[in-house]
This record gives C-alpha cells, structure tokens and sequence, in this order.
C-alpha cells in the first residue's frame, strides 16, 4: 500500500499506527520489525521513535487507538427513537460490535486477552482496563433490560460476559466461516440466541 508522508505530528502518529497494523497482520506480533514499520509509513526510523520508543509501545498505541474508538461509539446516546426500545438497542449494539470486530480482526487475531502479557505489560494493562470499562458498559445495559421487563433478573455482569462471548464467536466464524452470513444475519442470530437461549420450551 503506497502511503504518503505527512508533517503534521498528530496524522503522522496514526500513520505509523496504520503501517505498524498492516505488518501485524502480515507478520504477526512477534516478527514486526521497526524498520519495516518505518519504511511502510514513510518515515525515518528516528522519526518512530519520536512516537514509540519500541515494539511493545507501539502495540500499546494500537490498542488504545481502536479502544477509544471503541468506546467512543459505545457510548454514543441511542436514537430517540431507541432509547426506550431495549430489544431495538441491543441489536443495534450487536451489530456495531460485529463490524468493528470484523474491522479490527487482524489486531485482535494477533493478541489474546486471556494472556496479553505475551505482548509486555503495557499492553497487558490496556487490553484488561479497556475490556472492564466495556463489559461495564454492558452490563448497565444488562440494568436497563431488566427494569424495562425485557431481560429476567440475574447478575449484570454475567449477563455481560454471556453477551460478549456470543460476541466473541463472531471471530472464529469470520476466521473459519468468512462468507457465512452477512453481519445482519449475524446480528439476528446472537440477538435470538441471547434472548431466547438454546433451550426447547419445557
């Protein structure tokens, strides 16, 4: 991928972020060399290291890049039209986590959360933090399920955690199953299976 090189501190960091993906999605974390990053970014090495003083730091910095994006959309207020609609807030949140997933899934194929101390410390830390303040996130929409009526009483944060397994799933459909479904049908399948369960009716 051709890039341009630009001045401006601010757009030349997320282009170093944007190089040093697109080595890791070739490469894998471990085999990312700085020079390559460099080169793909067009900018001297020493100008990388302005930025990110080594290969942890730059995993870090991506990282956070797509978790405060993450989080940013998130939190954005439903429409007014959803706000008092659970079921209609649920499945637009299930969708928009399944095209960021599907947008993120070279950098999330390449780390684990179950052991991030793989990629140094740092990262460790942000991947755990980042992660809590989004399964906080859903379990306040766990809350607002149940006083809505929609959900039965039980733990939020379980509750959270059922959801973003299913979630989760999406990764290994897309690495084994990429033309599978389209992300709606997706989307309908984990909101029918959180909903309603597996279970025949007794």
């Amino acid at each position: 991928m051709t890039r341009t090189r630009i001045d401006e501190p601010g757009i030349r960091k997320a282009q170093i972020l944007a190089a040093a993906e697109e080595a890791l999605a070739e490469r894998g974390y471990h085999n990312i060399q700085l020079d390559d990053v460099a080169r793909r970014a067009k900018v001297s090495k020493g100008t990388l290291y302005l930025y990110f003083k080594d290969k942890e730091d730059l995993l870090l910095g991506m990282v956070e890049r797509v978790a405060r994006e993450h989080l940013e959309l998130e939190g954005r207020e439903p429409p007014p039209e959803e706000a008092g609609n659970f079921h209609e807030r649920l499945r637009r949140l299930i969708l928009f986590k399944i095209l960021w997933l599907r947008d993120n899934y070279d950098l999330f194929a390449a780390i684990s959360l179950l052991k991030p101390d793989l990629y140094g410390k740092k990262a460790a830390k942000s991947i755990r933090e980042n992660f809590m303040k989004s399964l906080r996130n859903t379990a306040d929409l766990m809350r607002a399920g149940v006083r809505a009526g929609a959900l039965r009483s039980h733990d939020p944060m379980r509750g959270a955690l059922f959801f973003v397994s299913l979630l989760r799933m999406t990764e290994l459909e897309t690495a084994f199953f990429p033309k599978r479904g389209t992300p709606e049908k997706m989307r309908d399948q984990i909101f029918d299976l959180f909903i309603r369960g597996l279970g025949a009716p007794s």
